[in-house]
């Protein structure tokens, strides 16, 4: 049996997937299939248990190969669905935000690919990434016209202010890691401790600030910039 799959048009080759996370691949069931030694004769629905371990998923995409690891573990390789179009980026013009869901912890490690793509033109004005309420809930990227060619990076307690005549308007990997009180401009490291603390249930925006500036919570700082991919780390969970 090769150690290809194929999904879509294609049919696997007779195994059956297990119900674990890793979703196990065995071939204990490849002599119970119909024309089992011919190319492509297997439907998904011949496979224990494969299509609902795939529905499972609930993904707004299909997969269309996979491919066994040594250790017999199936590698599902996704692509968007017909529905979608995959962009480079996506833009914001001042007005707009993406509320991420996240909430804001202390082992949270944000990261965003981006380039701003206008400075904040009043002196106290900024554009910011983030969520802040009060001084020990602060999680934040951002810029602001008062300290120029630098990055912002809120964490807990602090506002830190990184870097030195950074072009701003560039695409740059910035990453806030709350948990190693750790920031990063592209490959550059800067140490940020403080102290964070946080049991809300209020949400991490991006292209603007969740805050609570009149008493109550509300968006403000909207950002200009174009956005090429948010990571988030919380514990041991990476989303995308």
């Amino acid at each position: 049996m090769s150690n290809t799959i194929k999904l879509g048009n294609k049919f696997l080759q007779g195994v059956k997937v297990e119900n674990s996370e890793k979703m196990v691949v065995s071939n204990n069931d490849h002599d119970m299939l119909i024309n089992k030694d011919l190319a492509d004769q297997h439907p998904i629905s011949a496979i224990t248990g494969l299509k609902e371990e795939l529905d499972s998923l609930n993904i707004d995409c299909y997969v269309s190969s996979a491919t066994v690891d040594k250790r017999g573990n199936l590698i599902l390789t996704k692509e968007l669905s017909q529905d979608f179009t995959e962009l480079s980026y996506i833009e914001s013009t001042g007005t707009q935000f993406i509320d991420t869901g996240v909430i804001p912890s202390d082992d949270l490690r944000l990261e965003i690919d981006v380039q701003f793509t206008s400075i904040p033109t009043v002196k106290e004005h900024a554009f910011v990434n983030g969520f802040t309420i009060g001084s020990p809930t602060r999680v934040a990227i951002g810029i602001a016209n008062r300290k120029p060619g630098q990055i912002l990076f809120a964490t807990g307690s602090i506002e830190n202010w990184c870097g030195s005549n950074i072009d701003v308007t560039s695409r740059h990997i910035y990453i806030n890691d709350l948990k190693n009180q750790k920031a990063y401009i592209d490959d550059t490291e800067y140490s940020t401790p403080h102290t964070f603390s946080y049991s809300g249930k209020e949400t991490i925006p991006l292209f603007a600030r969740r805050s609570n500036p009149y008493g109550h919570m509300a968006y403000e700082l909207y950002c200009k910039e174009k956005l090429y991919s948010a990571k988030k780390l919380s514990g041991s969970m990476l989303c995308y």
